[in-house]
Parts: structure tokens; sequence; C-alpha cells
């Protein structure tokens, strides 16, 4: 073997490394990208949860929930109030859980539990209401057709509770 031989072999592992090298850049950029949009999305929720929880006084909150399901024609204003930031900050939450279970990056199970929590939210008449009016406005149409979809096979109930068989 001549030094010109050893030389391309050289430049061969060289060119070799210098792709290997590119492509785990490369995935490392993604992963990054990935993680600062899941960051920014539960960035994005947190500043919404603090912005709505002005309106959201406990007490106000569970006896708004409640008259949403047993007498939504009793609600106030400032109950309407309160049912609207809160189920704003619920869908958002949710929002973003979905395209984080999208990417990999919320687990499967706790994605299914977050529909769970979807049912109950939108099984309201109130609530329906709701999402049909200003509640879709806010939502990605990706979204909104996945929420359709939970919401065609979810009951209107008269408490903040699925039953067994629902």
């Amino acid at each position: 073997m001549t030094v010109q031989d050893l030389g391309a072999i050289g430049e061969l592992i060289s060119a070799i490394a210098v792709v290997v090298t590119l492509v785990y850049l490369a995935i490392q950029v993604k992963a990054a990208k990935d993680h600062a949009i899941t960051s920014t999305n539960f960035q994005s929720a947190q500043a919404l949860r603090d912005e709505l929880t002005v309106f959201m006084e406990p007490a106000l909150l569970r006896s708004a929930l409640v008259k949403a399901f047993e007498a939504p024609s009793d609600l106030s204003a400032d109950e309407e109030m309160v049912m609207d930031a809160w189920l704003q900050l619920t869908m958002h939450m949710r929002e973003a859980e979905y395209y984080e279970a999208k990417r990999g990056t919320f687990p499967a199970e706790r994605w299914e539990a977050s529909k769970q929590i979807i049912r109950m939210n939108l099984a309201a008449k109130w609530s329906r209401e709701w999402w049909e009016g200003p509640g879709k406005k806010t939502k990605s149409n990706e979204f909104v057709r996945l929420v359709d979809g939970i919401v065609a096979s979810t009951p209107l109930m008269d408490r903040y509770v699925l039953k067994a068989d629902a």
C-alpha cells in the first residue's frame, strides 16, 4: 500500500466521520427544537392559568360548576365569567397535552386520562354550548375535530361525574 492509498483511506474515514457528526447534530437540533416547543406550550398554559385565576375563586368556581350541570339558566354573570375562564384554561391545557402526546413527549396513558377530563368538562349543557360557541374559536382545527369526536360520544350529564357505563 502506498502513501497515496493510505491518504485516500484517511479521506474516506474522514468523510464518513463528518457525515456521522452531521447526522448526530441534526438529531440533537431536532431534540432541542422539540424540547423548546414543549416548554413553550406549557409556559403558555401556565401564563394563561396565572391570568385566569384572578376570576376563579374556588368557592365561586365550585358553585358555578354545580349550576352549569344542574341549573345552567341560573348561572349569574359572575359565574358565567368564571366558567368561561375555567373552560378556556382547561381546554388550553388539554390542547397542549394533545400536541405533546402526538410528539411523544406526553405519556399515552396520561393523554387517555386527559380525554376523560374533556368528556367530563363538556358533559354539561352549558359547557357544551360554550364549546360550540366561543370555545372552538381559540383552538386549532385539528384539536377542534378531535374534541368534536370526543363530545359526539359523550352524553349530556346532570352531575360532574361520568356514569360507569358512559
